[in-house]
């Protein structure tokens, strides 16, 4: 008997809007319920990858993780490795979380997209094995 068990998620994403302007892209993360703030790594992490589709750079193909930490309303950003490790940026991004909803604000600067091009983007919470891409929510 084999039996599959998943534990809950700690913050359920239901959808993810995205809207920028020159300098910025601006991130809406809405939860089905009040959003439970971590202190881990793993709290609500934003990757992102450039160009037209993704492919093999960074970690799964994403260039930078934003929110592995946080500090006075603002997320680190990184640039990702093979191994899940980063490289800290020296700007960060500004976040807020009010009730069910998380907004961030990423520099496109920091992403090299200050000229503007194209990017894609994962929203996870909880990630635990990092080897595993699609086992954080």
């Amino acid at each position: 008997t084999v039996r599959y068990e998943q534990d809950a998620v700690r913050n359920s994403i239901l959808e993810v809007r995205v809207t920028n302007d020159t300098e910025n892209l601006y991130f809406y993360i809405a939860c089905k319920e009040d959003i439970q703030v971590s202190d881990e790594e793993s709290f609500m992490n934003l990757f992102i990858g450039t160009g037209a589709s993704p492919t093999v750079k960074g970690w799964e193909s994403y260039e930078f993780v934003v929110n592995r930490s946080r500090k006075d309303g603002q997320a680190t950003i990184e640039r990702l490795n093979p191994d899940f490790t980063g490289e800290g940026l020296s700007v960060t991004a500004p976040y807020t979380v009010q009730g069910n909803v998380m907004q961030i604000s990423v520099p496109r600067e920091a992403l090299g997209l200050a000229s503007g091009g194209d990017f894609y983007f994962k929203v996870a919470d909880g990630v635990a094995d990092p080897a595993e891409i699609m086992k954080g929510a």
